[in-house]
Formats: C-alpha cells, sequence, structure tokens
C-alpha cells in the first residue's frame, strides 16, 4: 500500500515540533548574567571604609556594637568568611557579584509570579541589575546588608503568592531573617495585601509585619548602643528634606537612561517639578495599566522608600536598591502593556520585544558609561577621582597596597605625616577643588575619614601595633617607622629617628614645600636635638 508524502518536507512534524522555549527559565539567568557583567569592575577595586570598620571588629582592633542590630551583615557574615577568604578583596567582592546577580534573577521570578509576561519579568530584572546607580551597594562588602535584605525579601514576596500556610511560614522565616541585615524592608510585606490577585481577598501577612514592627521597636529601644546610629548619618526629623528626598529618588528611579548623574538634593525649583511630575505619571501609569504587577512594584518601591525618607541626610544612591526593585517591575510592565496592547496581536508582540530590547541595550550601555565617567573624571591636581565613592576606594587602595610593600613583617608602630601641599577643601559632592587653606586639618579629616583614624590598616595588616596620623610631631614618633601620605594617599616609608624626619623635611622641600619642611624640622629638634643644624642636607638654607 503506497503511502502519500507531503509535498512540502518542511511541513512534517518532527521531534519536538511546537515546542516553546521556557523563557520563564531563560528571563532570570540572562538577567542575572547581565547584572554580574556589568558590576564585574567590583571584582577589581578593594575596600571602603565601612569594610574597614568591619574588619576591624572582626579582627579585634575595635569592638563589636552590643546589639542585635543588622548582626547578619555586620558580623555573622564577617566571621564566617573572615577564616576562609581574609582580607584580600576578590573573594568578599565575587560574594557582592554572586548576590546581587541572584537578587537580579530573583526579581524576573516574583515578577512573572505577579503576572508579567517573561518580557516584561527579564525587562524588569535588567532594569534592576545594571542600574549603575547600585554599586555603592554592589561593590563594597559592606554593602551585603543591602543585597541579602532584598534576596531574603524577594523569597518571602514570592512565597507570600503562594497564599498557602507554607508559603506563610517560608515568607515569615525569610523576611524575619531579612530584618536582621536591614530593618527598611518591614513595611515591604504589605505588597501582598495591598495588590492582591485579581478576584481573590486580601490576606494580610500579620506575621512578617509583626515582625518588623518588633524589629522596628528594638532597634528604637537600643538606638544608643548600636555604635552606628548616632551622628549625622542617621539624624530623623519630619520636615522640607522628606519631600525633596522623595522627590530625588523619584528622579533617579525613572533615569532610565542614566541621564541625571548629576541631579542630587537638594533639588533645584526646576528639578523639584520635574520630580513631581515624574511621581505622579508613575502612579498614573501603574493604575491606568490595570496590571497587577505594575501596582506591586509601584508599591514596593514607595514602601521600601518610606523608611528612609525621614533621615535627614540619606539620599545616597545604595538606599535606593531595594525600592528600586519595585520600581523596576512597575516600569518594566508598563512599557510592556503599552507597547503590547489590550489585544496582543503578533504584530504588537514583535513591537514589544523590539521596544524592551532597545531599552535594555541603551540601559545597559549608558550604565557602562556612567560608571567609566565616575571612575575616569579626575582631579588633576591630586590625581584623585571627583566621584566621592571612587575616591575613598582609591584612597584606601593607594595607601594599604603602598603600605604593605614597605611594611616589616615584626610588630610596628608607625605615624603618617599628611603632605602639606594636598591640605586643601574638597567639594564632597561633586568632588571638585574649592579652594586653598593653610588648615593643615583639612586633607587630615579626609585621610582620617578614609582609614577610620588608622584602624583601618590595622584591621588589614596584624603586625601594625599602632598607627597615627599625624599633622605635627609628637614625642611617640621618636620610635614609629615614619611615613609620608601623599595628596593620593599613596605611602612613602622615611625611616625611624633623626634621619627618618631629615627624609621628611627633603621630601617637602624638593616638592617645593620649604616652609613646610622647616616647620616639621623644627618640631622634630624636640626629639632629636641637632636636626635644625642639619637643615641644609634637606635642601633648606640654614
Amino acid at each position: 500500500m503506497s503511502k502519500v508524502r507531503p509535498k512540502h518536507p518542511a511541513a512534517r512534524p518532527g521531534p519536538g515540533a511546537g515546542a516553546a522555549l521556557p523563557w520563564g527559565a531563560i528571563a532570570p539567568v540572562a538577567a542575572a548574567l547581565l547584572a554580574a557583567w556589568l558590576h564585574r569592575g567590583a571584582l577589581n577595586v578593594f575596600f571602603t571604609t565601612d569594610d574597614l570598620i568591619l574588619f576591624e571588629r572582626v579582627q579585634g582592633v575595635a569592638p563589636h556594637p552590643a546589639t542585635l542590630w543588622r548582626v547578619i551583615p555586620g558580623r555573622l557574615w564577617f566571621e564566617g568568611l573572615m577564616p576562609i577568604l581574609g582580607t584580600a578583596p576578590f573573594g568578599w567582592h565575587a560574594w557582592n557579584l554572586a548576590l546581587h546577580a541572584a537578587v537580579t534573577a530573583l526579581t524576573a521570578v516574583w515578577a512573572r509570579r505577579l503576572g508579567a509576561t517573561p518580557l516584561a519579568a527579564f525587562t524588569a530584572a535588567a532594569l534592576f541589575g545594571t542600574n549603575a546607580r547600585l554599586r555603592t551597594a554592589v561593590w563594597p562588602v559592606s554593602g551585603v546588608g543591602e543585597l541579602l535584605s532584598a534576596a531574603l525579601l524577594l523569597v518571602a514576596l514570592i512565597a507570600l503568592e503562594r497564599r498557602t500556610r507554607r508559603g506563610d511560614v517560608v515568607a515569615s522565616v525569610s523576611q524575619g531573617l531579612g530584618l536582621f541585615c536591614k530593618e527598611t524592608t518591614a513595611l515591604a510585606p504589605m505588597v501582598a495585601w495591598l495588590a492582591p490577585p485579581a478576584g481573590e481577598k486580601r490576606r494580610l501577612p500579620v506575621v512578617p509585619l509583626a515582625l518588623g514592627l518588633a524589629v522596628w521597636a528594638y532597634v528604637l529601644a537600643t538606638r544608643g548602643s548600636t555604635g552606628s546610629l548616632g551622628g549625622e548619618a542617621y539624624a530623623v526629623g519630619v520636615g522640607p528634606h522628606v519631600l525633596d528626598h522623595l522627590l530625588t529618588y523619584t528622579i533617579w528611579s525613572c533615569d532610565l537612561l542614566h541621564l541625571f548623574g548629576g541631579v542630587a538634593s537638594p533639588l533645584t525649583p526646576g528639578w523639584g517639578a520635574a520630580g513631581a511630575a515624574l511621581l505622579a505619571l508613575s502612579v498614573l501609569l501603574a493604575w491606568r495599566s490595570g496590571e497587577r504587577a505594575a501596582r506591586a512594584g509601584l508599591w514596593l518601591w514607595a514602601l521600601a522608600l518610606l523608611p528612609v525618607l525621614p533621615l535627614r541626610n540619606a539620599v545616597y544612591d545604595h538606599y535606593l536598591y531595594v525600592p528600586g526593585i519595585g520600581g523596576s517591575v512597575m516600569l518594566a510592565v508598563v512599557l510592556d502593556r503599552a507597547l503590547r496592547g489590550a489585544a496582543g496581536s503578533p504584530a504588537r508582540a514583535k513591537l514589544a520585544v523590539a521596544g524592551a530590547g532597545v531599552l535594555v541595550f541603551l540601559h545597559f550601555a549608558t550604565a557602562g558609561m556612567f560608571l567609566a565617567a565616575a571612575e575616569g573624571a579626575r582631579i588633576e591636581r591630586v590625581n584623585l577621582p571627583r566621584d566621592g565613592f571612587q575616591r575613598r576606594l582609591e584612597v584606601v587602595r593607594n595607601a594599604a597596597v603602598t603600605l604593605e610593600r614597605q611594611l616589616p613583617r615584626e610588630e610596628t608602630a608607625i605615624v603618617i605625616y599628611d603632605t602639606p601641599e594636598s591640605r586643601f577643601v574638597l567639594s564632597v559632592r561633586e568632588g571638585g577643588l574649592v579652594g586653598d587653606t593653610t588648615r593643615a586639618a583639612v586633607r587630615q579629616k579626609l585621610l582620617d575619614a578614609v582609614l577610620d583614624q588608622g584602624r583601618g590598616l590595622r584591621a588589614l595588616f596584624p603586625q601594625l601595633k599602632s598607627v597615627r596620623l599625624a599633622t605635627t610631631v609628637e614625642p611617640a614618633d621618636s620610635v614609629a617607622l615614619v611615613f609620608v601620605a601623599n595628596a593620593d594617599g599613596r605611602l612613602l616609608a622615611c625611616g625611624k629617628g633623626a634621619e627618618a624626619h631629615l627624609q621628611v623635611a627633603k621630601l617637602w622641600a624638593q616638592s617645593g614645600m620649604a616652609d613646610a619642611a622647616r616647620a616639621h624640622l623644627a618640631e622634630a629638634e624636640a626629639l632629636h636635638p641637632g636636626l635644625l643644624a642639619r637643615r641644609s642636607e634637606a635642601g633648606l638654607a640654614p
């Protein structure tokens, strides 16, 4: 019996014909890879001041605060990894990069659970993961608190989507752990109540919210013993700054092409109006879209941002890490809905793919430019980055790397004299040179701050018995190993005793700082009589 063959062989059904690619699984992985690639520069940086402070506590240079406040990233994480990673930066940064990639993937998973299309979920995760502003959370080792709290919160939100007893238990445990990483996520589980699935009753996540309130009560009750909640960084109050902070974060969240890097609080009237317009437009689009994922994303952005708005001096990029998850989901879902349309025709579906692809590409490309600009723009006079975050990273690296090369293995006390040429006023925000000053303390404050008054160096180098960052000569300097700090934080060993102080004066005199050299020798004369008679050896007139 003959069989009729189809005229077109391509029409024959083949193995797996009609099977679609698992875009739901591909989206999280692809977004995570993009995020890791963009922030790969984190693997090449050194430590920040906050990193050094946490190392100090683990190494016993400084005591741990007597509190459970942020105990996981502030103590347990470092105590657990220090025996494995030591104080070499690569391993610590690799962990942070992996955590950021995981948070990016979880963002896509959460968006899908909310009903977003695979394309919208990928776009949301990619916008979040490749946001260059998040470098201040991803690149410092101490940013692990932001990363862990975000990951645990997303696990809790995903578990709440199951709407089962087991899901509630997982959410409660995950949220409870996350609150010991960063208490600012306390209100975030309310997203599940504020944006419920269509046709289902609202379910208030009672246990996660109760845990959040308990942690906040504990933080407020023990505020005086945390060792970290005092001072300007955590000064709180209600006033115009709350609105100013809100509008600043709104502009940053909507800056998909990294165009507004210089916009910062306090906002000018024009930028304030722009922020208000963007906030109103975001709310309108999220609600008009009819998409649950867009509304949930907006609620997460607002609930995660609310606790930091009263902080008077807290307009920092890293505070946008968790809110950025919600903002990215909202923007991606609104865009997907607008391009795909209500009917969902094939032509509109292709338009959605093209639109998302262009947006993600531009977002990724401009993020790379943002990072390059932050690293490349420098203050020529002192060869330091204008960007404050990059500047701190570089000063710490320069000091630690140059010290390591010149430090003996035995226990040593050192004194680091500040270079008078570098005593100028820097604009903290723009990193520009504001003006010269003769006050030695100005430059010394910068060096003191990034090295935590020298304790940070002791955390990195256990053989250091003491470190003194100095502008004047003191009696204890007579037995210390003497260093000179250049304007960019690099250290140069000058030896010990009288010869060391003579070398300091010689270096300064050769650099055109004869007055500072004479002043230094005059101070050192009290420790080493006869130095002034040797001024000619330093190139100074008798």
